[in-house]
C-alpha cells in the first residue's frame, strides 16, 4: 500500500469517526446560553444556533431585527438615503472564489436556475493575456453607491451585475457613514464574557439569493446573525481538510465598464502584478469544465471523499444565531424567500493553541500550503 492511500484511508477514518462522534451534530438554544455554555461550546468547537429569543439579550440586534423590515428603515438607521456605502460587485454574485481561465477566458457563470434567473448562464469573462490558463482566486470589483441606490437595486436587478454589500474587514465600523449606528454593540453579552471581550470585526452583509460566499475558514469565532431574510449555510470541521478539493490560484479582481451608448455592463478579469503571492482556496464549487456551480451540496462538485461524508446543512432564519467556530469550513448563500436579507455578524479572536497546532498539521498532511509554508 502507498503512503498516499494510506494517508486516503486514515482521513476517510478520521471523518467517518468526527461524524460518529456527533462533531456535525448542531445544538439548538431557544435562549441566549450562559457564558459557561458557550464557553464550553467553544472549547469543544462545535456549532450551535440560538433562536430569536437571544437577540432579546443584545438591544441593538433586537432593535434591527424589529426596524430594518425594508430599505427606507435600513437607511434612516446608516444616516438617510444619500448615506453612500461600499458595496461588492460581481457579474453573478460570486467572488472571492475560485475561476478557472482557459485561453484568455473563464466561466463567469455556470448553468443553474438560480445563476440564470438574472443573468445569461453562458456569458463569459475575458482574462488578460497575461494569464491565459489555470486557477485564479477572484476578488470582486467595488463601487460606491447611496443606500438608496442599492435597494432600488434590490427591488429591479439587473442582468448583468449583482451587487451585494459584504465584507470581512470590520466594514461596518471601518466603511460605513461614521456615527450613525454604535456597532460595537451588536454582540452578546455572553460571547464578550465566554471570550474575554475580544471583538475584532463587525460586519454587515446585505444581499439576495444570488449572494454567494464560497468555502472558506477563518481563525475567529463567528457569530452570525441574520436580522431579515434567511441564509442558507453548509459547514464542514476542520477534520474535512482533504475533502475540500483545494488549488493553488493565481490573484485577481472583476472589473467592470459600463457602455456610454447602450448601458450594457462588460466584464473582465485583470491579474494581480507578477510575483503576487498565489491564493490556495477550495475549488469545490467549480465543475470539471471550469464553470461555477451555484446550488446546495449535492451540487457541488465533491472527491468521492468529500461525497462520502456529509456536511451540516440548513437554512439560518430571520432573528437566528449562528455560532460558528474558528476552522470550521462554511459556505453561505443568500435565502429565496425575500428580495434581500441583512445579516451581522461578530468576530472574536480564537486561542492559537494546540487545536490550531493540529490543524496546520492536518492541512500540510493534505499538501494544502498554509500561512506559515514561507517562513519555513
Amino acid at each position: 500500500m502507498t503512503t498516499e492511500s494510506t494517508t486516503a484511508r486514515a482521513f476517510d477514518r478520521l471523518m467517518t469517526s468526527a461524524r460518529a462522534h456527533g462533531v456535525l451534530t448542531v445544538a439548538r438554544f431557544d435562549r441566549a446560553p450562559s457564558a459557561l455554555e458557550f464557553a464550553r461550546r467553544v472549547g469543544a468547537n462545535a456549532p450551535c444556533v440560538m433562536g430569536a429569543n437571544a437577540l432579546e439579550t443584545s438591544p441593538a440586534l433586537a432593535r434591527a431585527r424589529r426596524e430594518w423590515v425594508d430599505g427606507d428603515a435600513f437607511a434612516r438607521a446608516v444616516g438617510g438615503d444619500d448615506a453612500e456605502v461600499e458595496v461588492n460587485v460581481t457579474p453573478s454574485g460570486r467572488a472571492d472564489a475560485v475561476y478557472v481561465a482557459r485561453e484568455g477566458e473563464v466561466r463567469a457563470r455556470g448553468r443553474d436556475a438560480a445563476a440564470a434567473a438574472n443573468a445569461n448562464a453562458d456569458a463569459n469573462v475575458f482574462v488578460e493575456p497575461v494569464m491565459t490558463n489555470g486557477n485564479v482566486f477572484v476578488e470582486p470589483a467595488t463601487t460606491k453607491m447611496t443606500v438608496r441606490a442599492l435597494f432600488d437595486w434590490f427591488e429591479r436587478p439587473t442582468v448583468d451585475e449583482v451587487f451585494y454589500l459584504s465584507g470581512q474587514d470590520d466594514n461596518a465600523r471601518a466603511r460605513l457613514p461614521p456615527g450613525a449606528l454604535d456597532w460595537d454593540a451588536f454582540e452578546f453579552p455572553f460571547a464578550r464574557e465566554a471570550l474575554r471581550g475580544r471583538l475584532e470585526a463587525v460586519n454587515l452583509w446585505i444581499g439576495n439569493a444570488l449572494s454567494t460566499t464560497s468555502y472558506h475558514a477563518d481563525h475567529y469565532e463567528n457569530l452570525y446573525t441574520v436580522v431579515r431574510g434567511s441564509k442558507r449555510f453548509s459547514l464542514r470541521p476542520p477534520c474535512d481538510v482533504r475533502a475540500m478539493k483545494f488549488v493553488s490560484c493565481a490573484p485577481g479582481v472583476f472589473e467592470r465598464e459600463r457602455d456610454a451608448r447602450d448601458g450594457r455592463v462588460s466584464w473582465r478579469i485583470r491579474m494581480r502584478p507578477s510575483g503576487s503571492r498565489r491564493v490556495c482556496w477550495s475549488a469545490l464549487d467549480v465543475d470539471d469544465d471550469g464553470a461555477p456551480l451555484y446550488g446546495d451540496e449535492d451540487a457541488l462538485n465533491h472527491s468521492p471523499l468529500g461525497r462520502a461524508h456529509a456536511s451540516a446543512e440548513f437554512e439560518l432564519f430571520e432573528g437566528e444565531t449562528l455560532y460558528i467556530p474558528s476552522m470550521w469550513y462554511h459556505r453561505v448563500r443568500g435565502g429565496v424567500t425575500h428580495d434581500f436579507d441583512i445579516a451581522v455578524n461578530a468576530w472574536y479572536d480564537m486561542d492559537f493553541g494546540d487545536r490550531y497546532v493540529y490543524n496546520t498539521f492536518l492541512r500540510r498532511l493534505s499538501g494544502v500550503p498554509d500561512e506559515d509554508d514561507d517562513e519555513d
